[in-house]
């Protein structure tokens, strides 16, 4: 499932989250808290890098 996460995690079970650095308009975003979230819940979390972007 594809998700916006700007406003947090969806609720249910979360097995594992993608992120994806930098974002299409070539921002770089601090995705930390994100990152907290997912791991409090027992995820997995994998950032991809385009530092070509």
């Amino acid at each position: 499932e594809v998700a916006d996460l700007s406003t947090g995690l969806p609720e249910g079970a979360i097995n594992g989250v993608v992120l994806q650095q930098p974002g299409v308009s070539g921002r770089v975003w601090d995705q930390s808290d994100v990152i907290a979230a997912a791991k409090d819940r027992s995820a997995l979390v994998t950032v991809a890098a385009d530092l070509l972007a």
